[in-house]
């Protein structure tokens, strides 16, 4: 018996009485007992209740034992309850194993057909259950029964209707109907499929349904889009050309709807799909003869009627009725319009004597308007409808209303996007800025408030050092704590990277600020565990504390982020509050500038080199040198800060030379097979002696120009292109390979492939990033391969982070990779350990090696 059926009787310890049911041998004492416990069984009429004695004689007989099966008491007791039984299980010994079993588990519980005094049969659950006597006898049993005949039949025909849906869809041929998993693969296929498609069932169950439309379809990634149109939207309607297994294309009526589990997961799609070409070609033949009838149905999404030019209904769908819960006998035609209008404005919600005023005007014709369309959107049932009129030119009036409550909800979905950072769900840039705009135009008296700006320590060693999918998991972490924090103070916001703020809109005192900054720096100097990696961070807070009524957003930010550097100067992972001697910005510039001049001048300056891999072989074949600055005070200082700040005080010939050379002098000490890549900036290619710098650091490092690789990326050849297209065809013409970086995510990559000598092109890591995520990452990376190819140059893929892009990118015959997934930047010593510890074959990078890393 299955236990989980829903209408199987539990387990039931029933004791009507202090004592079992006693025995017939029982003194005149006990019988009391039993006329006592026999009475109170009475009561119970839901159940058949009934004793018996050691050998299944029948010794009492409740009211709901006489209902279920039809015996009186005087007909039943004193005979044995095998008469329930029937004649095969009697001949069985189902009676006696079953009193065999209560005995000997002290319970059995069963079910099954029983006889009815009648002769009848009826469906029940039976409990029996022994009792015992002071001696731990068996002097009897007390059995209960439950009639289950409806509930069994119930369950017969639930089954029978599952089948029987399951039969029709898979017998109707004029629907193809059929299912997709998650990634748009066929899982099913209906007789209505076959015969719209000519596949069988074997031919097409797991391949892509994409299979179906045109090659200028799949072009468009149309397949792919139907299924995020059902996603967004909930369903997808469409009609276009789809092809049948021979190439024949016919004109299809599609519908897609995503299956959710009750969690709401999305565990695929079902499609439906009609073979339209006989109706369309209908309609297309009978499209100028019935122009206001093709008008006034078109679209089966809206209601519509057509009302003639003396204001009575001609036609409607019932779409119309159904939108505006109007009767059948609403919409007949002949209906006056000023009626039908009655009703509208009876069921409207929330109208103003305004838009009562233009929905009595939109149903007034007007042969001036002809051809002009208005509306109004109005509440009608807890549903926002828009409806619309336009004059037509005999004099009538075609009015349209449509239900557009998901319409309004997936505007409001798109507003809330608009408004917050999908990574955290926090309110993003957009949001915080309007927030600020409006705390800074309160007029009240209440109108002082405070603005913590947080910007996190240590957050890009992070990022270099596990990868971008950890510093995501990073942040989402710190948005929880920090939300934690504010959630009764103020406002948290994300405005990009790892910068948060927090808006206080009342702060009375500058001390309430602070303590809700160190609370902030307390909340995120804890570990944090993610995916086995235990990263600690700080963060560093800028804190301005105002009621100035005139404020701007802009100045308010700015003091914010002066009051937040100098926090990250005097030490990270505190704060400090705004004073006006901050003011000044380029006090923090001129000391960075005078900083990195005598880093320059001590050595305090280090390359750190990543790999570059033979896509196939796993072999090393390239070490890009990066720039890192351990600055004694500020500790690492990210290369975003001082980079910007070099070009900005013309410091980056000189920097760019000190990398230039270092880089050449160690690379020369490299197996010769292993090239070295240098960043070159946009400075560097604009003076006229980069060609002799270039030739005295060969000369001096010794480093043959073939092993040296200039990394170009494209907004150095914008502007004034001609320098540097001059400089890089010396280099080429010295041995020096030139590599376009970042390629793709420029207005004029292909252009520049066209004029400038590149030698090799490395991908953008946004493209690379995006694998695994969106098909079309996935084409635009085999577009510039495919590209590369055809013009000879090899393509580096960097930024890979996972097995799966590996994956990818060797399929799509990437000539080298690069990324975290085998090992990120690291310092000179590092690298010439891992060079020096394997011969020539050994210098294969193995991702095992560094799953720590």
């Amino acid at each position: 018996m299955n236990r989980d059926d829903p209408v199987f009787l539990p387990t039931v310890r029933v004791r009507l009485v202090t004592t079992s049911p006693p025995t017939p041998s029982a003194p005149s004492g006990d019988r009391d007992a039993t006329a006592v416990w026999a009475d109170r069984s009475q009561d119970i009429r839901s159940f058949g209740v009934f004793a018996l004695d050691a050998s299944g004689i029948v010794r009492s007989w409740n009211a709901g034992a006489r209902q279920i099966t039809g015996f009186d008491a005087e007909n039943i007791v004193g005979s044995h309850f095998s008469h329930l039984f029937t004649h095969e299980e009697k001949q069985a010994e189902q009676p006696a194993l079953a009193l065999a079993a209560a005995t000997r588990d002290r319970v059995f519980e069963t079910e099954g057909w029983r006889v009815r005094k009648d002769a009848d049969l009826v469906w029940t659950q039976m409990v029996i259950e022994a009792s015992r006597d002071e001696s731990g006898g068996s002097p009897g049993f007390v059995v209960i029964l439950r009639d289950g005949t409806q509930a069994r039949l119930r369950r017969a025909e639930t089954l029978a209707q599952e089948t029987q849906f399951r039969l029709l869809v898979e017998g109707v041929t004029d629907y193809a109907i059929y299912m997709l998993d998650t990634q748009g693969r066929i899982s099913n296929w209906n007789a209505g499929a076959q015969r719209a498609k000519g596949y069988t069932a074997d031919e097409i169950v797991g391949r892509h349904f994409s299979c179906f439309y045109s090659v200028e379809d799949q072009a468009a990634v149309l397949p792919e889009r139907n299924l995020v149109t059902a996603l967004c939207e909930g369903t997808c309607t469409a009609e276009g050309w789809r092809i049948r297994k021979d190439g024949e294309r016919f004109w299809a009526h599609v519908v897609i709807q995503p299956i959710h589990d009750d969690a709401g997961v999305v565990l695929g799609f079902t499609k439906i799909t009609r073979d339209c070409s006989a109706q369309r070609a209908a309609t297309l033949a009978l499209q100028e003869s019935s122009r206001n009838l093709d008008l006034a149905l078109a679209n089966t999404l809206q209601g519509l009627c057509l009302f003639d030019a003396q204001g009575c209904l001609t036609l409607s769908n019932t779409r119309f009725g159904e939108i505006l819960d109007l009767t059948p006998s609403a919409t007949l035609p002949g209906r006056r319009l000023k009626g039908i209008v009655r009703r509208i404005l009876r069921g409207a919600e929330d109208l103003t004597a305004t838009d009562r005023h233009r929905l009595g005007r939109l149903m007034r014709p007007d042969t001036r308007d002809v051809g002009e369309t208005r509306g109004i959107e109005f509440g009608h049932a807890s549903r926002a409808l828009s409806l619309s009129t336009r004059i037509l030119v005999h004099g009538g009036l075609l009015l349209t209303v449509e239900d557009i409550t998901e319409r309004r909800r997936s505007a409001q979905r798109i507003e809330h996007l608009a408004r917050h950072d999908v990574l955290t769900g926090l309110p993003n840039r957009l949001d915080f800025q309007n927030q600020l705009q409006r705390v800074l135009a309160d007029t009240s008296d209440r109108s002082r408030f405070a603005l913590l700006y947080l910007d996190l320590d240590r957050f890009k060693a992070v990022n270099d050092t596990l990868g971008h999918h950890i510093g995501d998991l990073l942040l989402k972490r710190v948005s929880l704590r920090l939300r934690d924090v504010s959630r009764e103070v103020g406002r948290i916001s994300r405005l990009g990277g790892d910068e948060f703020t927090l808006l206080m809109p009342v702060c009375r005192r500058p001390d309430e600020a602070t303590g809700v900054a160190q609370r902030c720096i307390d909340a995120l100097s804890s570990v944090f565990d993610l995916a086995g990696h235990e990263v600690r961070v700080g963060v560093s807070i800028g804190i301005v504390v105002s009621s100035a009524p005139h404020a701007s957003v802009d100045v308010v930010m700015q003091q914010a982020d002066q009051a937040m550097y100098k926090a990250k100067r005097e030490g990270r992972n505190r704060y400090r509050v705004f004073e006006a001697a901050m003011s000044n910005p380029l006090r923090w510039q001129d000391d960075m500038e005078s900083d990195l001049r005598r880093a320059l001048a001590s050595e305090q300056l280090q390359l750190h080199y990543q790999p570059i891999l033979d896509a196939n072989s796993g072999a090393i074949t390239a070490l890009e040198a990066l720039l890192r600055w351990p600055h004694p005070t500020r500790g690492d200082v990210s290369p975003a800060e001082f980079i910007p700040l070099a070009e900005e005080r013309h410091l980056m010939p000189e920097l760019g030379a000190w990398v230039l050379r270092r880089a050449c002098r160690d690379a020369a000490g490299w197996p010769s097979h292993i090239r070295v890549s240098v960043n070159v900036s946009p400075l560097q290619l604009l003076r006229e002696d980069f060609m002799v710098l270039l030739r005295d650091v060969l000369r001096a490092s010794g480093l043959a120009p073939e092993r040296l690789e200039l990394e170009i990326t494209e907004t150095t050849m914008i502007g004034n292109a001609e320098m540097p297209r001059s400089l890089l065809r010396q280099a080429r013409e010295l041995g020096v390979g030139v590599a376009m970086d970042d390629f793709g995510i420029g207005y004029s990559s292909l252009d520049l492939l066209q004029n400038f000598p590149f030698t090799r092109v490395k991908i953008d890591r946004s493209f690379v990033h995006g694998i695994g995520k969106n098909t079309k990452s996935i084409a635009i990376v085999r577009s510039i391969i495919t590209l590369c190819q055809s013009l000879e140059l090899p393509v580096i893929a960097e930024g890979v982070e996972t097995e799966h892009q590996r994956q990818v990118l060797r399929e799509e015959k990437c000539s080298e990779l690069q990324g975290f997934l085998f090992q990120p930047a690291v310092p000179l010593a590092e690298i010439v350990r891992s060079l020096t510890d394997r011969d020539a074959d050994a210098t294969s990078w193995r991702h095992e090696s560094h799953a720590g890393t």
